[in-house]
């Protein structure tokens, strides 16, 4: 079984109809993908500012 959909059946009926609404008001579309590219994103991030913050230290 794929990794999204082990992760979408442990949701209850009522978290995936709460995740649908939040996706609708901030008018996107939510999918395992999204998430793990948004991760992604946040982990280079993360790093780059630590990187830049030991560059200002030394």
């Amino acid at each position: 079984m794929e990794k999204a959909e082990q992760i979408s059946r442990s949701f209850s009926p009522k978290e995936k109809k709460d995740i649908s609404k939040a996706a609708k008001s901030l008018k996107m579309f939510v999918s395992f993908r999204n998430i793990n590219e948004k991760e992604k994103m946040l982990a280079r991030w993360k790093h780059s500012t630590l990187t830049k913050n030991v560059q200002n230290d030394i």
